[in-house]
């Protein structure tokens, strides 16, 4: 063991030492280049953008390092320093930690001469995405109802529409053909297979990607108001107590929930856990047979979210209860004046509902509100590459970072 690591270590200094020789002193044959104009770092969730204007034929490399005082010289000495090669704006710089400041500086060569002069030295501070949310365009649905973080990412809503964006954008979207009319409220991915669930027992998938959709078999005229997968099963519920499931994904049979009450959301973490109007909660650890759990609720549960080693449901009202295992739920303080209607956890809780209405949480039990710039109904958020999107009444679309 000692040995490797010092193998490891050796590696890693012969790593910095070549780095360092390229960026000090170049190739025999390359020339330095004039550093690109108009450099420009934007903070994102544990990253950092950098955009810049090079010229063609020029190979910059980014340096950066936590704190100040970064050069092309020094950056081999500062703890925690990195270095992009070939970078092509915009380039990411991920891995970093929220709250410490880093800084950033640009030069370049031609055919792998020395390093020429660097851009001016620029500072950011990544912190966690949920504070701050923009607009993107509206697209074109009454409600946008259902959204998920895949490649690529696909939004599902009323009147049987779907649309995708690439996993490196998550903001500009292109409608997709999905083959129905009907309402569609939820939508999952399980590798690159796609399912949407919605009125009128509606089942449309996409097993290649998102690219074309097909209707699959529900077992059901209910409306199905969420999807979840976990086990090799696939678990669909709706209004009246509706369960349907599937080992495939084309054909769902139903299963017996034991209530009437309206399921709202699925979710699934080591059990599947189904959340509903008046408090219902139900779990199962097969999806066929059902047991109800005591939510010390009465609220009309709508969201459903796992993280901090939770599973968290919101509701009517902020109405919040959580719970480690899914079968002993806790009640919690309402997390404000807002009937939430989807959440999701990332690198924190992200909370949506009516009104424009979005809340943050640490931990999944103390929430508090942030502004999100819309007064649209919130209907869905999902986490995406750079932070999270969530969207809504009007085709509005939000995306944070």
């Amino acid at each position: 063991m000692a040995v490797l690591k010092r193998l490891r270590a050796i590696t890693a200094v012969a790593a910095i030492l070549a780095a360092t020789t390229l960026a000090a002193c170049g190739g025999s044959k390359g020339d330095p280049a004039a550093p690109p104009t108009n450099v420009a770092v934007k903070a994102g969730d544990g990253r950092v953008t950098v955009t810049f204007n090079g010229q063609a034929g020029v190979d910059y490399w980014i340096f950066f390092a936590p704190g100040t005082g970064l050069t092309v010289d020094s950056w081999v000495n500062l703890p925690g320093a990195g270095v992009q090669r070939n970078a092509v704006s915009p380039a990411v710089i991920s891995g970093l930690r929220n709250g410490q400041l880093y800084s950033f500086t640009i030069n370049g060569r031609t055919q792998g001469g020395p390093g020429g002069p660097a851009s001016a030295t620029l500072t950011a501070t990544p912190r966690l995405a949920g504070a701050e949310w923009v607009a993107g365009t509206a697209l074109d649905a009454a409600e946008l109802r259902g959204a998920v973080f895949g490649s690529p990412y696909v939004l599902v809503g009323t009147g049987g529409k779907i649309f995708s964006s690439p996993i490196t954008d998550g903001r500009a979207y292109t409608a997709l053909t999905s083959g129905t009319t009907a309402d569609l409220n939820d939508v999952i991915v399980s590798g690159i297979a796609y399912i949407a669930v919605g009125a009128d027992g509606t089942v449309v998938g996409s097993s290649d990607a998102a690219a074309t959709w097909t209707t699959r078999t529900s077992g059901t005229t209910a409306t199905l108001n969420s999807i979840a997968v976990g086990s090799g099963r696939f678990v669909a519920v709706g209004n009246g107590g509706t369960i349907v499931t599937s080992t495939d994904g084309t054909t769902f049979t139903p299963a017996t929930s034991g209530t009437t009450a309206n399921l709202r959301r699925v979710t699934f973490s080591s059990r599947f856990v189904a959340v509903g109007d008046g408090g219902v909660i139900l779990t199962s650890t097969d999806g066929l047979t059902w047991t109800a759990a005591t939510s010390n609720t009465t609220a009309n549960l709508r969201a459903l979210a796992l993280g901090f080693g939770l599973f968290i449901a919101l509701g009517d009202d902020g109405a919040l209860v959580t719970s480690p295992d899914g079968t002993t739920w806790t009640a919690r303080p309402s997390i404000g004046p807002v009937n939430v209607r989807s959440a999701t956890v990332a690198s924190q809780g992200v909370a949506v509902g009516t009104g424009g209405a979005i809340y943050t949480s640490p931990d999944g039990v103390t929430w508090s509100a942030q502004n999100s710039g819309s007064t649209a109904n919130l209907l869905a958020v999902t986490r995406a590459i750079f932070g999270y999107v969530a969207v809504g009444s009007g085709g509005v679309v939000l995306s944070s970072e």
